[in-house]
């Protein structure tokens, strides 16, 4: 999706390099289509797609409620070890980078024209 020109782009990096990013695309209020693209360890790969899967087909509200940090680690069967819990909240936090742009982008549609990024 990121040549589509997503609704909603997030990204998130942490201090070692790993990073997540999230395209968002919406349809009747609802997202119609999530994708992400990941790089770092297992663990990064593993949170960012929990991520996906939990705001499929959800409305923006539900989606952010659905992938908090500990819905992601949840989601992962709770098997997450602490020290990379990082990887969840850095999942969420791109997540919800997202969800924030593709509201915006529902409320002033026109900005969409506007992008230069993904």
């Amino acid at each position: 999706m990121p040549g589509d020109k997503p609704d909603g782009y997030g990204r998130a990096e942490n201090q070692c390099g790993d990073s997540i990013e999230i395209f968002v695309r919406l349809k009747g209020g609802a997202l119609d289509d999530v994708s992400c693209g990941a790089h770092g360890c297992a663990n990064v790969l593993m949170c960012a797609q929990a991520a996906v899967l939990l705001a499929r087909d959800k409305t923006l509200g539900d989606a952010r409620r659905a992938t908090s940090a500990e819905a992601i680690v949840a989601a992962l069967g709770g098997q997450l070890p602490e020290h990379e819990l990082h990887c969840a909240e850095m999942a969420s936090r791109a997540m919800a980078r997202a969800l924030e742009e593709a509201a915006q982008s529902a409320r002033e549609p026109w900005r969409r024209l506007y992008k230069t990024r993904p």
